[in-house]
C-alpha cells in the first residue's frame, strides 16, 4: 500500500469480505472487541461492507472514521445519521453509457482480436482505463445527492 507521502496511515489489516456482509459485522466486531485503540478508521471498498461497519460502531458505542463505496439506503442512512463520514458514488448511468458505446464501438469496428493485451499498444483501438467518475457524499451534501437521485429517477420514469 502506497502512503509514502502520509507516513501516519498504518493499514492495521485487510478483509476480502468475500460478497459476504457477515464478514465485514463479525471481522469489525472483532477489532472493537480486541484492537478498538490501534483502529482509527475503516474503508469499505465493497457496497455491502458499510453498513456493517456502521452497524457494529454504532452498537458498541465506538466513534470512529468510516468511508464507505456505492449509494445503497443503507449507507445513505448512517451518513445521515453521522456514522459514516461519507461515501463515494459511482455513476452507474455514465458507467452504462460508455459500456454500450464500447461495445456499439467493438461491434462496427471489429479488432483483429480481443485475446490481445492492449494496455501497451499506443495504437489500441480499447481504451486501457475508463473514467467515468465519481461524487463524495457527505453528511454536508446528500441532501442534494438524495434530491438530484429522486429526480433522476423520477425522469427515467416517464420515459
Amino acid at each position: 500500500f502506497a502512503f509514502s507521502e502520509h507516513s501516519g496511515i498504518k493499514i492495521v489489516e485487510v478483509v476480502d469480505i468475500k460478497g459476504d456482509p457477515r464478514i465485514a459485522f463479525d471481522t469489525t466486531n472483532e477489532i472493537v472487541e480486541k484492537r478498538r485503540d490501534k483502529v482509527d478508521g475503516f474503508v469499505c471498498l465493497e457496497a455491502l461492507a458499510g453498513k456493517e461497519v456502521a452497524e457494529v460502531l454504532d452498537r458498541s458505542k465506538v466513534t470512529k472514521m468510516v468511508v464507505a463505496m456505492d449509494t445503497d439506503e443503507g449507507t445513505l442512512n448512517w451518513i445521515q445519521k453521522g456514522v459514516i463520514a461519507a461515501t463515494i458514488a459511482q455513476k452507474p448511468f455514465t458507467m452504462a453509457y460508455y459500456g454500450v458505446k464500447m461495445l456499439d464501438e467493438l461491434q462496427h469496428r471489429k479488432p483483429p482480436s480481443l485475446a490481445i493485451d492492449w494496455a501497451q499498444d499506443p495504437f489500441s483501438p480499447l481504451p486501457t482505463f475508463v473514467d467515468t467518475g465519481a461524487t463524495l457524499i457527505t453528511k454536508e451534501n446528500i441532501g442534494e445527492f438524495i434530491k438530484a437521485r429522486d429526480a433522476a429517477a423520477a425522469e427515467s420514469q416517464k420515459k
